[in-house]
């Protein structure tokens, strides 16, 4: 028997070849922090969902490839291997197909102590967070080293956080996510921190990125792909490319106006009435697993999420 090596992406496939680590390889290309998700990642349901969320987000969609993906995943027998290996990063775009597929494994009674992460960001030759493709082959290849080994407790917490996210009960996320063993999941609940920021400020209406955009846009006119640059160039736990970016601006178009490829605030995009806000007009009905992104507010007094049937700007 061999060991199966879940990676995060096409990306990393070469530094992972070079290293010459023993076993085979499975890339798992989801994004499943963005777009509808099932609780059982093997069902019809939910690849039904993911392949209407990929068609309609991204122009580079692939059915063939995205066919291939699923018919290996549903004939994937975890028990055909000697142990699992997942190779996931810090940000939330990878965290969260993590305990998806931690998830999964725990319903094929696979032992956990066969399962282990390989999870970079912070790294000693580093001042700042790291992503894998980030790494020179030598230091690639010394990350086997760092494996941490999982219990059968790891592998239900994962199980609850994934049903909370498919759920849509994202107001439990945090809570739960600190159940885990740090040690193991250091970047769990950063993660989540920063994913419930996706949800709009009650104080402003808008998220997290799209306030930084608006600060951006404020303090000079500018491009979106200087914007994208931008925000590309700023550490934090999305994980995002320039897609995702490029396709939060577009949604911020009501109170855009755009003069020879510049953007600029709309007069009324700072209006202060919550209840004629134009920021009420931005489309939310983007759908985080099994909540949309209108359901809830972020309170930045507390940090945490607001149901907006319990908030009086519903």
């Amino acid at each position: 028997m061999v060991d199966l090596h879940i990676l995060n992406g096409d990306a990393i496939t070469p530094l992972f070849q070079q290293a010459e680590i023993p076993g085979e390889v499975f890339v798992w290309s989801e994004v499943l922090c963005a777009g509808r998700s099932a609780v059982d990642l093997a069902s019809e349901e939910h690849w039904g969902y993911r392949q209407t969320y990929l068609k309609e987000t991204y122009s580079f969609f692939e059915q063939k490839k995205f066919d291939g993906i699923k018919k290996r995943f549903q004939s994937l027998d975890p028990h055909q291997y000697k142990g699992i290996f997942l190779w996931f990063e810090y940000d939330l775009f990878c965290q969260i197909n993590m305990l998806a597929l931690l998830a999964w494994l725990s319903t094929t009674n696979y032992a956990a102590a066969q399962i282990h992460l390989v999870c970079v960001g912070a790294h000693p030759d580093y001042d700042q967070l790291v992503g894998l493709g980030e790494l020179t082959q030598k230091q690639f290849a010394t990350l086997i080293n760092t494996r941490q080994q999982l219990k059968e407790s790891d592998l239900q917490t994962a199980s609850t956080l994934w049903t909370l996210w498919c759920v849509g009960q994202h107001e439990d996320l945090i809570e739960t996510g600190l159940q885990l063993n740090q040690d193991r999941f250091p970047y769990v609940v950063p993660a989540l921190e920063a994913h419930i920021k996706r949800f709009p400020y009650s104080s402003t209406l808008l998220t997290e990125i799209e306030n930084h955009i608006i600060d951006l846009i404020r303090e000079k006119p500018q491009t979106a792909k200087d914007i994208v640059r931008q925000l590309l160039n700023r550490e934090n736990y999305y994980g995002f490319g320039d897609v995702q970016y490029y396709n939060i601006i577009k949604n911020l178009a009501p109170i855009l106006k755009e003069d020879e490829g510049l953007l600029y605030l709309e007069a009324s995009g700072d209006k202060q009435e919550q209840s004629t806000n134009p920021r009420n007009k931005i489309n939310r009905n983007f759908f985080y697993g099994g909540t949309s992104q209108k359901d809830y507010f972020y309170s930045e007094r507390t940090g945490q999420l607001i149901k907006k049937e319990n908030s009086k700007w519903h």
